[in-house]
């Protein structure tokens, strides 16, 4: 639970071949202090150690709702499913889940396979069952993201082809950890009712500033395309 709030000393802007894209909002914004671990709840959060490659929901309806404040999502059934990495391989399945994520301890991850909350290939395995390349692991969890602060997107930009928005502090740019309605990427799609939105650059989760969406596949690879030559730049104010 969010229990005070302090003000974000960092905004980001983008320099787009010689054009400056800054927001119109006040660098005046809030961001959220969960406790006095924030630091080692983050590391959780940004965790990459999972490949997506299957993410099923049961949200059928608008999944926000604002509370004191602040934007929240109902809680929901999430099915995830990845590839076996290959450092995974001739690894058990309880060694992978104890040493790799540290979400639940050891007891609760063999209830999980027992009961089949974790499968490999869509079946039950044993704790002892040892991982393979062409193994695909899935978990099902009922989730409860994390709250963000109540603020619209506002859209800089918009054309056929790219949406540049600014991102409020305590955002998470894409999925992570304990967000993944909550991210930009999401926000923006329900806001705006837009389908698939490709992901060019990151902030901070607690940095306010521009971000900029590709609607589509070419698109993406044209922008990636300058952020590799250069042609978009990006500049960190410190605001007091």
């Amino acid at each position: 639970m969010i229990s005070r709030f302090k003000k974000s000393s960092k905004i980001c802007s983008l320099f787009y071949r010689n054009y400056e894209i800054s927001s119109s909002i006040s660098p005046g914004v809030f961001t959220s202090v969960l406790n006095e671990n924030d630091e080692d709840l983050e590391n959780l959060r940004t965790d990459d150690t999972i490949t997506e490659i299957k993410n099923t929901f049961d949200i059928k309806r608008w999944p926000y709702y604002i509370e004191n404040g602040l934007q929240k999502v109902y809680p929901y059934n999430f099915k995830h499913s990845t590839y076996c990495k290959g450092r995974w391989v001739n690894r058990t399945l309880i060694d992978v889940y104890s040493n790799d994520f540290s979400l639940f301890p050891k007891e609760e991850i063999e209830r999980r396979i027992s009961t089949g909350i974790l499968k490999v290939n869509g079946k039950i395995v044993n704790y002892d069952y040892k991982l393979k390349h062409s193994d695909v692991l899935s978990s099902e969890v009922h989730r409860h993201e994390l709250p963000i602060l109540a603020w619209a997107i506002e859209v800089i930009f918009e054309d056929d082809d790219v949406l540049v928005i600014n991102k409020p502090a305590s955002m998470p740019v894409h999925p992570c950890g304990l967000y993944r309605y909550n991210s930009a990427i999401f926000v923006a799609e329900h806001q705006l009712k837009l389908k698939i939105l490709h992901v060019i650059h990151r902030l901070d989760r607690l940095t306010s500033g521009v971000i900029i969406f590709a609607k589509n596949r070419k698109k993406s690879q044209e922008l990636h395309e300058d952020m590799k030559l250069g042609s978009i730049k990006k500049k960190n104010t410190y605001a007091e």
